[in-house]
This record gives structure tokens, C-alpha cells and sequence, in this order.
């Protein structure tokens, strides 16, 4: 059904942005060791035809919930198309870096990906 698709869609798309981050696919530095995680990440890294980039839209802030996590709010932009996709990674300390492990708003992202793609009304 839609649910389950759609389920399927937001595990897949925050698969696909935390390994576009970790691997430098939004950057422009891909780094080759890291591979794709989850069963469409290959394919919809593939399908990415237009340059698109990372970039901040505001201040990180500390997540209350979790020690030591950070709220990111970013951005995807493509640079064809001039739309942008917000999204806030959730950010935790790895050593002496930073790894995402999750994205807090899957949902709103899946929407407006919906809508530039003509998907909903």
C-alpha cells in the first residue's frame, strides 16, 4: 500500500543523505571507501544527474534529548533546477569529527521532494 511505499521511501531517502554526507557525494569530494547503505542508495545515486549542494541554512543547536547531539538544519540545493531541500541532520561526536546518524524531519523532505517531482497537489 502508499504506507508501506512511503515507509520504504523515508528509510531509503535518509539512508541516501547520510551516505551522500559521509561520502562526499554533496560536497563535490567523493571519497571512494565509503559504500552506499541500503537497497536503493546505488541506484538513486545514479539517477542524480544535476550538480547539487550541501550547504547550512542556519544555526546548529544542541539536541536536549540526546548528550552531546546536534541539530544541523541544511540544505540540499540544486544548482539545475534552483530547488532546495531542507532537511536537519542529527549530528553526534565520532572521535574527533562528527557523524550523522539521522535526520529529524524525513517526512517534510519526502513532501517537498513530492511536490517539485509533481507528485502532489
Amino acid at each position: 500500500g502508499d504506507t508501506t511505499l512511503r515507509d520504504l521511501l523515508r528509510s531509503e531517502l535518509a539512508r541516501f543523505i547520510r551516505y551522500g554526507v559521509s561520502a562526499g557525494l554533496l560536497t563535490g569530494q567523493k571519497d571512494s571507501s565509503i559504500k552506499p547503505d541500503g537497497m536503493l542508495a546505488p541506484l538513486l545515486a545514479n539517477l542524480s544527474t544535476g550538480k547539487k549542494i550541501l550547504r547550512s541554512t542556519g544555526k546548529a543547536s544542541k539536541d536536549t534529548r540526546m548528550s552531546g547531539a546536534w541539530l544541523v538544519p541544511v540544505e540540499v540545493y540544486d544548482l539545475d533546477s534552483k530547488h532546495s531541500y531542507p532537511f536537519t541532520l542529527h549530528a553526534i561526536p565520532a572521535g574527533d569529527d562528527w557523524q550523522v546518524d539521522g535526520i529529524t524531519d524525513v517526512d517534510a523532505l519526502l513532501t517537498r521532494m513530492e511536490q517539485h517531482a509533481g507528485m502532489t497537489h
